[in-house]
Protein backbone atom coordinates (compact mmCIF):
# COMPACT_ATOMS: atom_id res chain seq x y z
CA UNK A 1 0.00 0.00 0.00
CA UNK A 2 1.38 3.27 -0.98
CA UNK A 3 1.55 6.40 1.56
CA UNK A 4 1.43 9.76 0.31
CA UNK A 5 3.90 11.64 2.34
CA UNK A 6 3.54 15.46 3.50
CA UNK A 7 6.35 17.21 5.36
CA UNK A 8 6.05 19.50 7.93
CA UNK A 9 8.83 21.97 8.64
CA UNK A 10 10.07 22.72 12.41
CA UNK A 11 13.60 24.23 12.03
CA UNK A 12 16.00 22.38 10.41
CA UNK A 13 14.44 18.76 10.66
CA UNK A 14 11.54 17.43 8.29
CA UNK A 15 9.78 15.19 9.77
CA UNK A 16 7.26 12.23 7.31
CA UNK A 17 4.13 11.11 8.64
CA UNK A 18 0.80 9.57 6.27
CA UNK A 19 -3.08 9.74 6.96
CA UNK A 20 -2.82 6.37 7.46
CA UNK A 21 -0.73 6.86 10.72
CA UNK A 22 -2.85 9.81 11.87
CA UNK A 23 -6.32 8.19 11.39
CA UNK A 24 -7.73 7.34 14.79
CA UNK A 25 -10.25 4.81 13.19
CA UNK A 26 -7.47 2.76 10.90
CA UNK A 27 -5.35 2.87 14.35
CA UNK A 28 -8.59 1.27 16.24
CA UNK A 29 -9.14 -1.07 13.50
CA UNK A 30 -4.95 -1.81 14.11
CA UNK A 31 -5.31 -1.98 17.44
CA UNK A 32 -8.80 -4.29 17.30
CA UNK A 33 -6.94 -7.28 14.78
CA UNK A 34 -4.15 -7.56 17.22
CA UNK A 35 -6.12 -8.16 19.92
CA UNK A 36 -7.92 -10.48 18.22
CA UNK A 37 -4.52 -12.47 17.17
CA UNK A 38 -3.45 -11.97 20.55
CA UNK A 39 -6.41 -14.36 22.04
CA UNK A 40 -5.07 -18.07 22.72
CA UNK A 41 -5.86 -20.66 21.40
CA UNK A 42 -7.55 -22.00 24.67
CA UNK A 43 -9.44 -18.52 24.40
CA UNK A 44 -10.53 -19.46 21.09
CA UNK A 45 -11.67 -22.80 22.06
CA UNK A 46 -13.68 -21.57 24.29
CA UNK A 47 -15.30 -19.30 22.47
CA UNK A 48 -16.14 -21.88 19.83
CA UNK A 49 -17.96 -24.33 22.71
CA UNK A 50 -19.63 -21.55 23.80
CA UNK A 51 -21.25 -20.65 20.51
CA UNK A 52 -21.80 -24.16 19.75
CA UNK A 53 -23.27 -24.67 23.15
CA UNK A 54 -26.07 -21.92 22.55
CA UNK A 55 -26.53 -23.26 18.96
CA UNK A 56 -27.24 -26.57 20.54
CA UNK A 57 -29.66 -25.27 23.45
CA UNK A 58 -31.87 -23.48 20.98
CA UNK A 59 -32.34 -26.40 18.76
CA UNK A 60 -32.95 -28.67 21.71
CA UNK A 61 -35.55 -26.00 22.71
CA UNK A 62 -37.11 -25.72 19.35
CA UNK A 63 -37.10 -29.54 19.93
CA UNK A 64 -39.32 -29.93 23.35
CA UNK A 65 -41.39 -27.33 22.08
CA UNK A 66 -42.35 -29.56 19.02
CA UNK A 67 -43.23 -32.81 21.38
CA UNK A 68 -45.03 -30.82 24.00
CA UNK A 69 -47.13 -28.81 20.84
CA UNK A 70 -47.38 -32.06 19.20
CA UNK A 71 -48.87 -34.09 21.89
CA UNK A 72 -51.16 -31.28 22.77
CA UNK A 73 -52.60 -31.90 19.16
CA UNK A 74 -52.92 -35.62 19.89
CA UNK A 75 -56.94 -35.65 20.30
CA UNK A 76 -57.82 -39.26 22.89
CA UNK A 77 -61.33 -39.03 21.07
CA UNK A 78 -62.22 -41.86 18.32
CA UNK A 79 -62.57 -41.52 14.88
CA UNK A 80 -66.22 -41.00 13.50
CA UNK A 81 -66.36 -42.73 10.20
CA UNK A 82 -70.24 -42.45 9.88
CA UNK A 83 -72.23 -38.82 10.65
CA UNK A 84 -75.82 -40.84 10.50
CA UNK A 85 -77.61 -39.66 13.08
CA UNK A 86 -78.46 -42.37 16.08
CA UNK A 87 -82.29 -42.21 15.31
CA UNK A 88 -83.49 -42.42 11.09
CA UNK A 89 -86.13 -40.08 12.33
CA UNK A 90 -84.44 -37.11 11.63
CA UNK A 91 -83.41 -38.39 8.19
CA UNK A 92 -86.63 -39.48 7.05
CA UNK A 93 -88.59 -36.20 8.43
CA UNK A 94 -85.97 -33.61 6.82
CA UNK A 95 -87.83 -33.99 3.48
CA UNK A 96 -90.96 -34.58 4.78
CA UNK A 97 -94.16 -32.18 3.96
CA UNK A 98 -95.47 -32.92 7.28
CA UNK A 99 -93.11 -30.36 9.21
CA UNK A 100 -93.23 -26.88 10.66
CA UNK A 101 -91.28 -24.61 12.00
CA UNK A 102 -91.29 -23.00 15.46
CA UNK A 103 -89.65 -19.86 16.70
CA UNK A 104 -86.59 -20.37 19.44
CA UNK A 105 -88.68 -18.90 22.27
CA UNK A 106 -91.33 -21.79 21.52
CA UNK A 107 -89.16 -24.29 21.47
CA UNK A 108 -87.21 -22.89 24.69
CA UNK A 109 -90.61 -23.53 26.07
CA UNK A 110 -91.46 -26.89 24.54
CA UNK A 111 -87.97 -28.39 26.27
CA UNK A 112 -87.99 -25.98 28.99
CA UNK A 113 -84.28 -24.59 28.92
CA UNK A 114 -82.59 -21.42 28.24
CA UNK A 115 -81.21 -21.86 25.04
CA UNK A 116 -80.09 -18.80 23.91
CA UNK A 117 -77.73 -18.49 26.92
CA UNK A 118 -76.50 -22.35 26.97
CA UNK A 119 -73.28 -21.45 26.30
CA UNK A 120 -71.50 -19.53 28.87
CA UNK A 121 -69.56 -16.54 27.10
CA UNK A 122 -71.42 -17.45 23.67
CA UNK A 123 -74.43 -16.04 22.05
CA UNK A 124 -77.06 -17.23 20.21
CA UNK A 125 -76.80 -16.26 16.61
CA UNK A 126 -78.83 -18.41 14.71
CA UNK A 127 -81.62 -21.07 15.00
CA UNK A 128 -83.91 -23.47 13.14
CA UNK A 129 -86.40 -25.58 14.68
CA UNK A 130 -88.52 -27.99 13.37
CA UNK A 131 -91.00 -30.15 14.11
CA UNK A 132 -92.29 -33.04 12.38
CA UNK A 133 -96.10 -34.78 12.19
CA UNK A 134 -97.69 -38.00 10.88
CA UNK A 135 -100.28 -37.42 7.91
CA UNK A 136 -102.82 -37.27 10.43
CA UNK A 137 -100.95 -34.48 12.27
CA UNK A 138 -100.08 -36.20 15.12
CA UNK A 139 -96.98 -34.77 16.35
CA UNK A 140 -93.81 -37.03 15.09
CA UNK A 141 -90.84 -35.65 16.59
CA UNK A 142 -88.65 -32.25 17.32
CA UNK A 143 -85.58 -31.06 15.94
CA UNK A 144 -83.72 -28.24 16.71
CA UNK A 145 -80.16 -26.85 15.44
CA UNK A 146 -78.58 -23.90 17.02
CA UNK A 147 -75.71 -21.73 16.23
CA UNK A 148 -73.58 -19.93 18.50
CA UNK A 149 -70.75 -18.06 18.14
CA UNK A 150 -68.04 -16.22 20.39
CA UNK A 151 -65.17 -13.62 19.82
CA UNK A 152 -63.25 -16.01 18.28
CA UNK A 153 -64.98 -19.80 17.56
CA UNK A 154 -68.21 -21.35 16.51
CA UNK A 155 -70.23 -23.55 17.97
CA UNK A 156 -72.80 -26.07 17.04
CA UNK A 157 -75.82 -27.68 18.68
CA UNK A 158 -78.43 -30.52 17.57
CA UNK A 159 -81.14 -31.09 20.17
CA UNK A 160 -84.37 -33.03 20.94
CA UNK A 161 -87.08 -34.47 22.84
CA UNK A 162 -87.66 -37.01 21.02
CA UNK A 163 -84.24 -38.92 20.10
CA UNK A 164 -80.35 -37.94 19.68
CA UNK A 165 -79.51 -36.28 16.92
CA UNK A 166 -75.99 -37.60 17.34
CA UNK A 167 -73.78 -39.85 14.75
CA UNK A 168 -74.86 -43.88 16.06
CA UNK A 169 -71.29 -44.12 15.94
CA UNK A 170 -70.12 -41.53 18.15
CA UNK A 171 -71.83 -44.01 21.15
CA UNK A 172 -68.57 -45.92 21.51
CA UNK A 173 -67.66 -47.01 25.52
CA UNK A 174 -64.02 -45.19 23.84
CA UNK A 175 -65.25 -42.37 23.99
CA UNK A 176 -67.14 -41.94 26.93
CA UNK A 177 -66.53 -39.77 29.99
CA UNK A 178 -68.48 -38.88 33.06
CA UNK A 179 -69.03 -34.71 33.61
CA UNK A 180 -70.78 -34.65 36.99
CA UNK A 181 -73.58 -37.04 36.65
CA UNK A 182 -73.62 -36.84 33.23
CA UNK A 183 -72.53 -39.56 30.41
CA UNK A 184 -70.74 -37.43 27.83
CA UNK A 185 -69.80 -39.35 24.45
CA UNK A 186 -67.14 -37.57 22.60
CA UNK A 187 -65.48 -38.30 18.74
CA UNK A 188 -64.07 -36.69 16.22
CA UNK A 189 -64.19 -36.55 12.30
CA UNK A 190 -60.19 -35.56 10.24
CA UNK A 191 -61.35 -34.10 7.37
CA UNK A 192 -62.49 -31.37 8.43
CA UNK A 193 -61.50 -31.73 11.94
CA UNK A 194 -64.81 -31.03 13.68
CA UNK A 195 -65.35 -32.24 17.56
CA UNK A 196 -67.97 -33.93 18.68
CA UNK A 197 -69.73 -34.60 22.03
CA UNK A 198 -73.13 -36.00 22.88
CA UNK A 199 -74.94 -36.36 26.20
CA UNK A 200 -79.14 -36.60 27.41
CA UNK A 201 -80.27 -34.77 30.65
CA UNK A 202 -83.60 -34.57 32.19
CA UNK A 203 -84.94 -36.63 28.88
CA UNK A 204 -83.41 -33.82 26.30
CA UNK A 205 -80.75 -35.00 24.28
CA UNK A 206 -77.48 -33.01 22.75
CA UNK A 207 -75.17 -33.11 20.57
CA UNK A 208 -72.51 -30.15 20.02
CA UNK A 209 -69.87 -29.87 17.36
CA UNK A 210 -67.09 -27.26 17.12
CA UNK A 211 -64.09 -26.80 13.96
CA UNK A 212 -60.80 -24.83 14.73
CA UNK A 213 -60.15 -25.87 18.34
CA UNK A 214 -58.15 -28.12 20.20
CA UNK A 215 -59.73 -30.97 22.28
CA UNK A 216 -59.09 -29.46 25.47
CA UNK A 217 -61.07 -26.55 24.64
CA UNK A 218 -64.03 -28.58 23.08
CA UNK A 219 -63.70 -31.09 26.82
CA UNK A 220 -63.65 -26.88 28.33
CA UNK A 221 -66.60 -25.58 26.60
CA UNK A 222 -68.80 -29.31 27.33
CA UNK A 223 -67.81 -28.99 30.91
CA UNK A 224 -68.75 -25.38 30.85
CA UNK A 225 -72.51 -26.32 29.94
CA UNK A 226 -73.02 -29.24 32.31
CA UNK A 227 -71.65 -27.43 35.31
Amino acid sequence: MSTKQHHSQSGRKIIPYNYASADPSSQRRKNLRKSRSSLTVREQQTIRLLLFGTGALVILAAVIFFIFYSRSRLVPYPIIENLAPESPLFEESASSLYRLPESLSEYETRVNQNLSSLIPNYDCSEAHISIFYYPNWDEKGDLGRITYTSKKHSAFLSISKTASPAPAELFSSAGKSVIGSTDVYFGYTQSPETFYAAWEKDDIYYCLSQQDVSHASFSDLVESILA
